[in-house]
């Protein structure tokens, strides 16, 4: 339910008493990215599958061509609003992205063995994906891409190469890597091996930029990036491990895994899903996260002498930072100030 806060100053919400400055992030002393755009970033470290929803179809940019899903299961619109200049001035002002409104996901088959989609023992990956969630429960494991572990005939049940994930957790969206080692043992769990980052963010929050690398076979390889930040995590399922992944050619599923169950389907917005076969170091991934945050909320109306403004904010979210736009107060008063009690009792 949204918190209902009630700010009191003299003259100003509580909110601007603070006399923070809020600043677009990133802001360094290296030339900003702002010039040469999203595209240009993305382009120079050269992903091997690039998903930038700007067609109708689903289709990504492949090394060597152009591949289309196999299948649309479920509530998939596409050409919906991604990120926008108006906030993310790296973006076209009408860069369009796919909305799961519904358990759905984009199904798309491996062009075969040693494809650019397989990664074995010595292999580094990075995923990366802006996702706009607008809901997740407690210990939901919801998937914005992986490979394998579809439920599709001929294939294994748990043949997990690699997933880019958010995970419902003290109700926000954490965001975790998962793969399956090469032993791949029917109903072993502990053969899955899962991070889940430390930092997270409210769903219903917007447009948020996520990120992982790894290189299979070295467990203490893996990095996590939130908004352009690196977070710490925990090996939470199977440990750290140096173990080699399973690698096949099952189809690379975006928005959902086994068979689209609901409790794996993300509801929401996703743009911009890229893979690499390198490790992207952090000032990379920094620079694609480049914002023009709010103005903090302040209010200047002038006030008669020892009288105090009482201002009503309500839809303030649960996880409350500074990124937010301060809603238009619903209700507005003033009162005397308080005199403080000077007597002495004996």
């Amino acid at each position: 339910m949204p918190r209902r806060f009630i700010f009191l100053s003299a003259g100003f919400v509580l909110l601007a008493a603070t006399g923070l400055a809020q600043q677009p992030q990133n802001d360094s002393d290296e030339p900003s990215p702002q010039s040469s755009g999203y595209t240009e970033i993305v382009t120079a470290d050269q992903p091997v599958a690039w998903w930038r929803f700007e067609d109708d179809q689903g289709a990504t940019e492949l090394v060597g061509g152009t591949l289309l899903p196999r299948q649309t299961a479920g509530g998939i619109k596409l050409l919906k609003a991604g990120p926008r200049r108006d906030k993310f001035p790296l973006f076209d002002s009408r860069n369009q992205a796919a909305a799961f409104e519904k358990p759905g996901s984009l199904r798309y088959d491996d062009p075969g063995e040693q494809s650019p989609f397989d990664f074995a023992a010595g292999d580094a990956i990075t995923l990366e994906a802006w996702i706009s969630p607008t809901k997740i429960s407690s210990g939901q494991q919801v998937y914005i891409i992986g490979k394998g572990r579809t439920g599709n005939k001929g294939f294994p049940s748990d043949n997990h190469n690699w997933a880019l994930r958010l995970v419902g957790k003290e109700r926000g969206c954490h965001i975790s890597f998962l793969f399956r080692d090469a032993k791949n043992r029917p109903d072993e769990q502990l053969d899955y091996h899962r991070w889940t980052s430390d930092a997270g963010f409210s769903a219903g929050s917007g447009w948020h930029h996520i990120a992982v690398s790894y290189e299979f076979g070295r467990g203490d390889s893996l990095r996590g990036y939130i908004d352009g930040r690196p977070t710490k995590g925990t090996w939470d399922l199977g440990g750290k491990s140096d173990a080699a992944p399973v690698v096949d050619d099952d189809q690379i599923w975006i928005g959902s895994a086994s068979g689209g169950a609901a409790s794996n389907s993300l509801l929401g917005g996703v743009d911009e899903v890229a893979i690499y076969r390198t490790a992207l170091p952090a000032e990379r991934i920094a620079a694609r996260w480049k914002v023009n945050l709010p103005k903090a909320y302040v209010n200047n109306a002038p006030l008669p002498q020892r009288q105090v403004l009482v201002e009503v904010l309500e839809g303030m979210p649960d996880e409350w930072k500074w990124d937010f736009i301060a809603p238009t107060p619903s209700e507005r008063f003033t009162q005397r100030e308080c005199q403080r009690n000077t007597t002495r009792t004996a």
